[in-house]
């Protein structure tokens, strides 16, 4: 993953990929996997299908999810 600054908070962020190639902010922390929108990332790519999170993969949160300014950001 490749690590930046949210250009409208200023928070660190990480770039992963969704299984169809599109870019995804990412929090570069790992959080609980438990409730919705958590991610595992796996080699750069974004899964979010719940069987990795009983591997104890590490677990992600996309930026969206906790950014001041992510409907900023927002396709409408």
């Amino acid at each position: 993953m490749r690590e930046a600054r949210c250009k409208s908070c200023g928070e660190p962020i990480v770039w992963a990929f969704t299984e169809n190639g599109s870019s995804i902010p990412m929090n570069p922390e790992p959080v609980e996997p438990n409730g919705s929108g958590r991610f595992v990332v796996e080699r750069d790519t974004m899964r979010a299908y719940a069987p990795l999170f009983d591997e104890g993969m590490p677990t992600y949160i996309s930026h969206f999810a906790t950014c001041a300014h992510a409907d900023l950001h927002r396709r409408r």
